[in-house]
């Protein structure tokens, strides 16, 4: 049954990664499937490091700027019994990844024009993203870094949405942990990400060009026995044209992946935009079904069952396992505000401090605002020369196995379909 969380009731939990716990909630005392919303929850013991309590504030920060139909919206930033967590729209659907493994599992196969109109529609969400500006009129050059199938939600409805914005960079203002490891998924990274050398809008159009190159030939790209053979691959960059892995390809969609998928960025789409008119072109010129309302038919057949019992409102309110941790002693920096979050005004865009986190009681007044704790940035790259890459590789692997082969915390959104009753079981991903 529910479980109350501050203002909001917890029906289910969708997911638990290293870094959080998802859980489908609604406000208290307001039933129906439309009030449906997403609380992403902090573990409360990683609260008390600086660093993954700032990525779980940056997300907040990023999202008072991000308002476009292909990005999930953050609407909430708040803290209750010890915890802080964030309040996101409920996408009745599926993450890219879960898609993809499930209807490889069951004989369906994502149809090319479906997984062409997802990328278009991901290219929409991640250019707003990459053009969205300060109080100030100033771009903030925002890129997402962690742009990967569990970061895409498809929608019953048809829709593309992005998530995940936790470990995002905008221009002069990039966290790395204090370890200094590398954020965002290996397989779906950028050669000049894997390079720890600068990266910019055109990486993320390398990911998501990665995302359709798979989707296209229903293959793994880069994908080694362990993270430093994945990074290896990625620095590579060898990439198999995607008509000569899967025959039945148009010869046409070469051309529109290899560009996307250039190891000299240069050469590469010059932003997500660009990238996504090459698709809808590509989708015109083959006469291929492509539109939002191809991908909502199809998924209609991939979850016709779950589709039914997730409108049953009975059927939502199966939370299982407990919050799994004593509550946190600490609490928001006393520059943050729980509440509705909204861009910063003009006069706070500037405003930055260094002053420690202090504790003030659960649900003390603070404010969010746009600069907040200042960053530290730590690498793995040795200063840049031209044969400095397998050294930042030999960094990397170094790393890697002084942290036991640890990957990056992010948040995830898997969505389980095999649990009866069209529940959700949380999964590590």
């Amino acid at each position: 049954m529910a479980v109350a969380f501050g203002k909001y009731e917890l029906l289910r939990k969708l997911a638990t990664g290293g870094m959080g716990q998802i859980f489908l909630a609604r406000p208290s005392g307001s039933p129906g499937i439309s009030r449906l919303v997403v609380v992403k929850r902090l573990l409360p013991h990683l609260a008390t490091d600086r660093s993954f309590l700032h990525m779980f504030l940056d997300e907040a920060k990023i999202a008072s700027r991000l308002d476009h139909p292909n990005i999930v919206r953050i609407h909430e930033l708040g803290q209750a019994q010890g915890s802080h967590f964030l309040v996101m729209d409920y996408v009745a659907g599926e993450d890219l990844r879960t898609m993809g493994e499930y209807a490889a599992t069951v004989g369906k196969p994502i149809p090319l024009g479906v997984a062409l109109r997802i990328i278009a529609d991901a290219a929409l969400g991640l250019h707003h993203a990459h053009q969205v500006k300060d109080a100030k009129g100033r771009p903030l050059g925002l890129v997402h870094r962690d742009v990967s199938p569990p970061n895409i939600l498809v929608g019953f409805d048809g829709a593309t949405k992005l998530i995940d914005f936790g470990v995002a960079k905008a221009a002069g203002r990039l966290q790395e942990t204090a370890t200094g490891f590398l954020k965002g998924k290996y397989p779906y990274m950028s050669p000049e990400q894997i390079d720890a050398a600068p990266v910019d809008q055109r990486s993320d159009v390398f990911s998501l060009g990665v995302i359709l190159w798979e989707l296209a030939t229903r293959q793994r790209l880069f994908k080694g026995s362990n993270e430093l053979t994945t990074a290896r691959l990625v620095s590579d960059c060898s990439v198999p044209p995607p008509q000569r892995v899967n025959r039945d390809l148009p010869k046409e969609i070469d051309r529109v992946v290899l560009k996307a998928l250039q190891r000299n960025r240069d050469l590469r789409y010059p932003d997500a935009a660009a990238f996504r008119e090459a698709v809808e072109a590509f989708i015109a010129a083959q006469g291929l079904k492509g539109a939002r309302q191809d991908v909502a038919d199809y998924l209609r057949d991939l979850y016709a069952d779950r589709i039914v019992a997730e409108q049953d409102e009975s059927r939502q309110d199966v939370l299982w396992g407990a919050l799994d941790e004593e509550p946190s002693a600490a609490t928001l920096p006393p520059e943050v505000r729980p509440g509705p979050l909204k861009p910063p005004r003009p006069e706070e865009e500037d405003a930055t401090t260094d002053t420690e986190e202090t504790l003030p009681a659960d649900g003390a007044e603070v404010r969010l605002i746009g600069g907040g704790p200042r960053q530290h940035t730590t690498s793995l790259a040795v200063p840049a020369v031209p044969d400095a890459r397998w050294r930042r590789l030999a960094a990397l692997g170094a790393a890697l196995l002084l942290l036991g082969g640890a990957t990056t915390a992010a948040a995830l959104y898997a969505r389980s379909h095999h649990e009866p009753n069209g529940g959700a079981a949380a999964r590590e991903r």
